[in-house]
């Protein structure tokens, strides 16, 4: 299961397994099947995922919520390749989420971030996509030329197919005619980025330089669902599947909102 391609695989194999073994385990031990689970099985889940060494109950919230998270994005690639036909995990009542994170940059500072990345094409062109249609890292540096359709200004993307708004259909424009034009027909990655670290080790160089704390891609991305009034294909969530656009929505206008009031 963890040879699929998925969005666990930016966190390396020991930390997937540590969050996955508690579940895991506690399937093997109780016959449940993961896949076909029963009608109690939100309840068994929480109790499995709040297991530490000290016993039932004892983990954090945000452990919790780790745990479950790596579940959940196993379960979506299961039905983004069609391998199951419902989500086991549809409607189940996560555990409040523990503020300790620093709060999300204001959008002036994520303005003042892009304009001084302007000279650098690919970092530009990535910046915008992240925080003009929230894409994950995963999905942005797996994006090769033949996924952006420059005649209608879409780009295809692992759940959906997205209408690029203005910004981001000129950044990628400008990337293109970099690398030949549409007529050149690349085929190629459309960014230099191999891994998640290139990505962050240039956006850390680009916030010394702009004079702006370090925001992390995650930290543009939750600025995203927070400030950008999204569809759930701009967003990239499958328009089909509603609710985990609206609790990702949710979730960073209210942890923005929470920490701010707090700061």
């Amino acid at each position: 299961m963890l040879s699929l391609p998925g969005p666990w695989q930016q966190r390396p194999l020991a930390e997937t397994r540590t969050r996955l073994t508690p579940i895991f385990s506690a399937a093997q031990r109780d016959h449940v099947n993961l896949f076909a689970p029963g009608d109690d099985f939100h309840s068994w889940l929480m109790q499995a995922v709040s297991v530490t060494r000290h016993g039932p109950g004892t983990a954090r919230a945000n452990t919790m919520r780790a745990r479950l998270s790596t579940l959940a994005s196993i379960y979506t690639t299961l039905l983004d390749e069609e391998l199951l036909s419902r989500d086991p995990m549809h409607g189940l009542v996560w555990p409040p989420l523990e503020h300790r994170q620093a709060p999300l940059p204001p959008p002036e500072e994520v303005t003042r971030l892009l304009r001084h990345a302007e000279p650098d094409l690919p970092l530009h062109a990535a910046l915008t996509l992240i925080v003009r249609h929230a894409f994950q890292v995963a999905d942005l540096l797996a994006l090769r030329w033949p996924a952006f359709y420059h005649a209608d200004g879409t780009l295809l993307r692992r759940r959906t197919l997205t209408r690029l708004d203005d910004p981001s259909y000129r950044s990628l424009e400008r990337l293109l005619a970099q690398a030949g034009g549409p007529l050149a027909d690349p085929q190629g990655p459309i960014f230099p980025y191999r891994t998640l670290d290139d990505l962050r080790r240039a956006l850390f160089a680009l916030s010394l330089q702009a004079n702006v704390p370090f925001i992390s891609p995650s930290q543009l991305r939750q600025v995203s669902l927070r400030d950008v009034d999204h569809t759930a294909s701009s967003a990239g969530f499958a328009s089909q599947r509603r609710e985990p656009f609206e609790q990702a929505v949710a979730l960073a206008r209210s942890v923005s909102e929470k920490l701010n009031s707090s700061s």
